[in-house]
């Protein structure tokens, strides 16, 4: 048994996307391959268009939050659970001035693929 302090984990920000992230679990051994991602969506964040070869379920914590599915867009909000498909482009972009918080569980070791070109990398300098 495991026990993990997302306190004691490094939370780093992301590069493509205004989010900060916590890789809480990692599986990979074999067959049994997964990661948990703790993720926290600030005010005026988002997660930049992308898609995975594997299925990913979104679980919203807190938060209200627009997620974008294939060009539909839907709002969310905490006590939300969203299962994507393998190949469903999404995006999440926070709604509130409160962060969104949220939990992201990778079927297979998290990949992502951009459509188009790679995005613009995050100016974390401006607010």
């Amino acid at each position: 048994m495991a026990i993990i302090r997302h306190n004691e984990v490094e939370q780093t920000r992301g590069h493509f996307s205004r989010i900060l992230n916590r890789r809480l679990v990692v599986k990979q051994d074999g067959p049994s391959s997964f990661e948990l991602w703790e993720q926290i969506i600030p005010s005026r964040g988002y997660i930049v268009a992308h898609s995975h070869g594997y299925t990913e379920i979104l679980v919203f914590l807190s938060g209200r939050a627009e997620i974008d599915l294939d060009g539909t867009s839907r709002e969310v909000e905490a006590d939300s659970t969203v299962v994507l498909e393998p190949g469903v482009v999404h995006s999440v972009r926070n709604l509130s001035e409160a962060p969104v918080h949220l939990l992201a569980f990778h079927t297979q070791k998290a990949t992502l693929q951009y459509p188009g070109t790679s995005p613009d990398p995050v100016d974390w300098s401006r607010s």
